[in-house]
């Protein structure tokens, strides 16, 4: 979701929020020039991110975000917690004992801290599960928290942008103070260190500061289930050398700043000062596995989840560039579906008239289409 902040607004933290006032809708949202300004640049954003050929985007109708007579839209989807957009209920959202959304019981986790993130963060990690000592299989830093951690939730990122050179002018501001107190105490003198470190990167390297925060949903109908799950979290963040802390007191407000679109309610002081780069490392990269709507494509597992997935071997991977060719290598032991993978390939192939030459050696099976 990409929120512009209304110009001259108040920024939120714990002590305020939007909730409090007359109206909860800016003024600048009911202008036509200002939406149009603000649409054209959503668009500039859109071609930069597409000119990379690895990602497309598309702007989500009226009816994709509101709810209809019987279908659920996104913002109803966050608010009720459901996995689908069909056969919606409306739920409750009740603060009382933490959050509570119908019968789901939620709980918080926030990487928001400095001192408890990641002491180094890239763009990759290995996946100890499928690396060797010769072969390192890479997943994204965040994946822990996405795709790999099974149970129900919600991975939230967030990144904001605001004026670099005002940032860099409170920075500066923050520095100076720290520096008449260092005398005083021997904190004062490492925390100046570590502003001047800041400083000199996003000057002499041209840097663009920002602020980020980064969170985890997890809910469940049981309030047992939810100590396995508070184990998963803490796994998942040990695995990217960071802790989560568990939000009580903060935890509707980020709620709420959660709901699409609502961005600019987030508390300010739940985040914390890095650079694009860095922050950039937190994004969830993964997503899970999708069919192919295609009539040549076979029924495989899901690795994660055992689910079947209608795959393209073929035709797809040669429309999108990925091979060239469609020649096939199978390798796996006795009874692990090399007949029944080369068997289907094989009809497929006659469909097409495509001439094949088959090879079975032991444990492998390889055929070459000409």
């Amino acid at each position: 979701m990409v929120t512009k902040k209304p110009q001259g607004r108040k920024a939120v933290n714990s002590m305020f929020s939007s909730l409090i006032h007359n109206t909860i809708i800016p003024q600048e949202t009911l202008s036509e020039e200002l939406f149009q300004n603000f649409a054209d640049s959503a668009g500039q954003f859109k071609t930069i991110l597409e000119g990379s050929s690895l990602i497309k985007l598309r702007r989500l109708k009226n009816h994709e975000l509101q709810s209809q007579q019987k279908k659920g839209g996104l913002l109803e989807k966050y608010c009720s917690l459901a996995e689908t957009d069909d056969n919606l209920i409306i739920k409750e959202v009740s603060f009382d004992e933490g959050i509570k959304v119908g019968d789901q019981h939620c709980e918080l986790y926030t990487l928001a801290d400095v001192n408890d993130l990641p002491s180094l963060c890239g763009s990759r990690i290995n996946y100890d599960k499928y690396s060797t000592d010769k072969t390192k299989f890479s997943i994204g830093m965040a994946t822990p928290l996405g795709l790999l951690m099974n149970c129900n939730h919600i991975y939230n990122q967030y990144i904001f942008i605001d004026d670099a050179q005002k940032t860099i002018k409170k920075l500066e501001s923050k520095r100076l103070r720290l520096q008449s107190l260092s005398a005083y105490s021997r904190e004062n003198a490492i925390g100046k260190e570590a502003v001047d470190e800041f400083l000199n990167e996003a000057i002499g390297e041209q840097r663009l500061p920002v602020k980020a925060h980064f969170n985890v949903l997890v809910w469940s109908e049981s309030k047992e289930r939810l100590k396995e799950v508070k184990n998963l979290v803490s796994s998942a963040c040990a695995q990217m050398d960071g802790v989560a802390k568990q939000e009580t007191a903060g935890a509707a407000q980020i709620f709420w700043a959660g709901i699409p679109g609502n961005a600019a309610d987030f508390p300010v002081n739940d985040t914390f000062d890095t650079f694009a780069e860095q922050a950039s490392c937190f994004l969830l990269l993964e997503s899970n596995y999708r069919s192919s709507n295609t009539e040549i494509a076979m029924r495989l597992g899901d690795r994660l989840t055992g689910r079947p997935v209608q795959v393209d071997v073929s035709d797809e991977p040669m429309k999108k560039g990925i091979i060239t060719n469609r020649n096939k290598f199978i390798l796996g032991p006795s009874g692990s579906g090399k007949s029944f993978f080369t068997n289907h390939m094989i009809r497929s192939y006659y469909e097409q008239e495509t001439h094949i030459v088959l090879v079975d050696v032991g444990h492998i099976e390889a055929f070459v289409t000409c």
